[in-house]
Formats: C-alpha cells, sequence, structure tokens
C-alpha cells in the first residue's frame, strides 16, 4: 500500500514504489500505478475532511524491467529502452490537483537542486517545505535514497511536522 495513515496524516510515498507488479517467483508483470479508483476516492474524502497530507519524494533510481513485463506503457514513464530492457518510472504528481502538481514539481526541483550541490554528510535525512499552513498539503524530499525509506523515519517525519522541528530518524 502506497498511502498510510501515520497520526492522521496521510503519508504518501511519490516515486517508482507506486508501480504495482503482480506476479510471483521470477514471473512479475506491471499491473497499475498507484493510485487506483479506490485510492484516489479515500484521498479525496481525506482532503474533504480537511486532513492532512503528506508526500515523500523519494528519487530513487528508475526501475529496470524486461519488456516483456510491462504489456502498458500508458500509465509510466519511460526513462532508457534498449533491445529487451525498459528503465521506468511513475510520473511524478499526476494524482493531485494542478496547483498541487505545480507546487511538488517545483519543490522536487529545489530539492534536487540543493542535493546535488551539498555533500552527502550535511545534508538533513529529509528536506520539508512549509506547506501545511496553506493547504494541508506538504512535501518532503528523502535525501537517503542510498538507504530503505521505513515506517519508523516516516513517523518521525509526520511527528517532526507538527511539533516544528527537524525530522530525526529513529
Amino acid at each position: 500500500m502506497n498511502m498510510r495513515l501515520i497520526d492522521g496524516v496521510a503519508v504518501v510515498v511519490e516515486g517508482s514504489q507506486r508501480m504495482r507488479w503482480r506476479g510471483s517467483g521470477t514471473s512479475w508483470t506491471l499491473d497499475s500505478v498507484w493510485p487506483d479508483a479506490a485510492d484516489q476516492c479515500r484521498l479525496r474524502s481525506h482532503w474533504a475532511c480537511k486532513g492532512l497530507t503528506l508526500v515523500v519524494i523519494n528519487d530513487s533510481a528508475p526501475v529496470m524491467a524486461l519488456k516483456t513485463e510491462v504489456p502498458s506503457r500508458r500509465a509510466v514513464v519511460v526513462v532508457a529502452e534498449d533491445e529487451e530492457y525498459l528503465e521506468l518510472q511513475a510520473p511524478f504528481f499526476d494524482w493531485l490537483p494542478a496547483h498541487q502538481r505545480r507546487r511538488g514539481l517545483l519543490f522536487a526541483d529545489a530539492a534536487r537542486t540543493k542535493v546535488a550541490g551539498t555533500p552527502t554528510a550535511l545534508l538533513p535525512p529529509f528536506l520539508v517545505d512549509q506547506g501545511f499552513e496553506s493547504d494541508n498539503m506538504q512535501f518532503a524530499y528523502w535525501t537517503r535514497t542510498d538507504r530503505v525509506l521505513t515506517d519508523p523515519l516516516m513517523r518521525s517525519l509526520v511527528r517532526a511536522m507538527r511539533s516544528g522541528r527537524e525530522p530525526v530518524p529513529e
């Protein structure tokens, strides 16, 4: 599941994790990209109740897949391909309303620029925008793409956001 409710905040991980695969063992097929209609309905309901949403941007490497594992390319972005393989990404923020999509894209670009110009040892685990004040939506950029983004880390981020402190990994 790509959306989690943590302390009343809907936390969505944006990135390749949105791709849903079907299969088992050595045979997998790209099934869809989150959110489906039911998830979209849950999100709209959460937003209608003025629920807070945190979008955690995980800019990890594209997913490598055999062409036979991707029956349809319409829901994904093909970053590169050769005779056998595709490199795939989920389209960023395509599930958000237009004004929030623009805000998310601007924040992601600014975060990428900051990460590219800062030594890794000096980066906090998350770069966080200050959006809750305006529309109950906040974006955070996970700077440690070489590590797994875990539920305890996201819980720490949510608690830090709500208290106005910097997130500290647990």
